[in-house]
């Protein structure tokens, strides 16, 4: 018996054998499947899916045969990956010299007939093998041995397909916990930056009601722009949070939602609602996630509010709904959009033209509540004709 040869780039097919991360797995039934369609394909008793590791062999499945793994000196599949552009078959293995003292041959099992191809990942590694074996010595069709290499590429895509989902995994992982990272960051400077906000705010209202006779013009405009931007910039700081809680706003339960008492008291939490006019379809019924929806309207009635230039701002929400999803449709009596802005106003810290005061945050918070419930959004606006938000959320 002569010990398999080491192939040329055995570092790089070791690591590449490692980053499948299939070794030590537990039996799989695909792959079980496998072997067995395989030892009757070819019509042996013995069938196995190899890996072949620095020291041993490693079976991930076995048919007709019960073991583990054995060491790389002996295993059998050891030669095979040596050949990765070809089958490997040994009509018979005591006439042999790679394998006649092998004590798989002169011992039991009494192994007479091998044949195996090699399984090389898409970057050229040999990984493993799928083999089948027989207690006496015979020959493959051409028809046995094509099947067998269809299986082998079969085994490879699932060897792929495995590391690219534990892949997904980790990244999936990686991404949850850099988010919960950032909401608690964002919680934690919204803290920190809004507190001193609040007392420049304060002191400034302070100065002017403790010496507001005493104070010029100029003096006092000055102290209204401190407070303008000191409210803008805590607006913000909300909005950045909102980002940063989607996700969360979405894991809570969906549940029946009245339109004649939801709507109503979503234009009660907007700033300046009395200068809001507004309708609404009555007596429909919807079954969403409450929070989410609400966050949805405020931020485009808060943002139609927010660029009126009219005396009165009017806001008309249609709806309707089909089979599967519900349709909003938001629209006002400003100053609208124009055209070659409105694919653009969703984007993050994008805003609609010179004369917004926003931080282009709201509609993009919109944007990805909307796409998060399965639905989408679009404007349709025209300069001086007002603007219409249309979006729609699956059922």
């Amino acid at each position: 018996m002569s010990k398999p040869e080491t192939p040329a780039n055995e570092q790089e097919r070791l690591e590449a054998l490692k980053e499948l991360s299939i070794l030590d797995t537990l039996p799989e039934k695909q792959y079980d499947d496998i072997t067995k369609l395989a030892s009757e394909i070819c019509e042996t008793p013995i069938s196995q899916i190899t890996l072949v590791d620095s020291k041993r062999q490693w079976y991930k499945s076995n048919y007709g045969i019960d073991v583990k793994e054995v060491s790389r000196e002996i295993g059998f599949c050891s030669h095979t990956i040596n050949q990765p552009d070809q089958i490997l078959v040994v009509p018979d293995m005591r006439k042999d010299d790679r394998f006649a003292d092998n004590p798989f041959v002169a011992g039991d099992p009494h192994a007479k007939f091998y044949a195996g191809i090699a399984l090389t990942t898409p970057e050229g590694h040999p990984v493993g093998s799928i083999c089948v074996i027989d207690m006496v010595p015979k020959m493959l069709t051409k028809n046995q041995l094509d099947s067998l290499k269809t299986l082998s590429s079969i085994i490879i895509d699932l060897f792929i397909l495995n590391r690219t989902r534990q892949q997904l995994d980790l990244h999936t992982q990686e991404l949850k916990t850099r988010n919960n990272e950032l909401e608690k960051f964002a919680s934690i400077a919204a803290h920190d930056i809004k507190s001193p906000l609040n007392n420049i705010s304060s002191a400034s209202n302070l100065i002017q009601v403790k010496y507001g006779d005493e104070l010029n013009e100029g003096v006092i405009d000055l102290l209204n722009l401190i407070n303008r931007s000191s409210q803008s910039l805590s607006d913000m700081i909300n909005d950045i949070l909102e980002v940063s809680k989607n996700s969360y706003l979405l894991q809570n339960k969906r549940e029946i939602i009245f339109l004649d008492k939801f709507v109503p008291a979503v234009f009660e939490l907007i700033g300046d609602s009395e200068n809001i006019s507004y309708s609404f379809p009555e007596g429909k019924l919807i079954f969403t996630n409450r929070t989410a929806l609400r966050q949805i309207f405020i931020n485009l009635i808060t943002n139609a509010h927010k660029h009126n230039d009219k005396d009165r701002t009017e806001i008309k929400i249609a709806f309707i709904e089909n089979e599967t999803s519900y349709k909003f449709s938001v629209s006002d009596n400003g100053p609208g959009i124009d055209p070659t802005e409105s694919k653009k106003i969703f984007d993050l810290y994008r805003m609609a033209g010179k004369k917004d005061k926003g931080h282009g945050i709201g509609l993009a918070t919109v944007k990805r509540l909307v796409e998060n419930m399965a639905g989408s959004i679009s404007v349709d606006s025209s300069p001086e004709k007002g603007a219409t938000f249309t979006f729609t959320i699956g059922k």
